[in-house]
């Protein structure tokens, strides 16, 4: 399994959530989105890992390395168990709906994923709830707006010095040749 390197959107900003029912019977967990990548070439996956380190180095925050799983196994194994100890995972079943409206605030197209869930369904009573409270996540435009900015002068910061790093090999080259 090989994801290029280009394809990797980084994550500055995140958005997270923690609605509760009155009595804390029922509680919805809105985690930040989570990207990483992977390739089975052992020279290539060590590749990824120093441009992570480059990317560190100007600020930039790195994808991470990591082997491919399933959503439910990343949650069990890596987000409940580094940042909420003492929850447990009840269930991890689809919730189209749910993926609908995010992908249309996005301007995303539809998923396809229109087939029912598989498996058992513990929150079908509240689905209404959770639909009202995603719909009503938006960024605020001043917010969104400075985000956009700093993501922006990173990137162009980055590539001043990727020309740089450029100018001096081809540099190098030419007093060698």
């Amino acid at each position: 399994m090989a994801a290029p390197r280009a394809g990797v959107r980084l994550i500055f900003f995140a958005v997270s959530g923690d609605a509760k029912s009155a009595d804390n019977s029922i509680e919805l967990l809105i985690i930040p989105q989570y990207t990483w990548q992977y390739i089975d070439d052992p020279v290539a996956l060590r590749q990824m890992q120093v441009q992570n380190q480059s990317d560190a180095r100007y600020g930039m925050k790195p994808c991470p390395v990591q082997a491919p799983m399933s959503a439910a196994d990343f949650l069990r194994q890596d987000f409940i168990a580094k940042h909420r100890t003492g929850k447990t995972v009840v269930s991890t079943d689809r919730f189209p709906e749910l993926n609908g409206i995010v992908r249309s605030q996005l301007g995303l197209p539809g998923d396809g994923a229109a087939g029912g869930p598989s498996g058992m369904r513990q929150l079908d009573a509240n689905d209404k709830l959770f639909k009202l409270i995603a719909s009503t996540i938006q960024p605020e435009p001043v917010w969104q707006k400075s985000s956009n900015g700093m993501i922006a002068a990173l990137y162009v910061r980055k590539q001043q010095e990727l020309a740089k790093q450029s100018a001096a090999i081809a540099q190098f080259q030419l007093h060698v040749a």
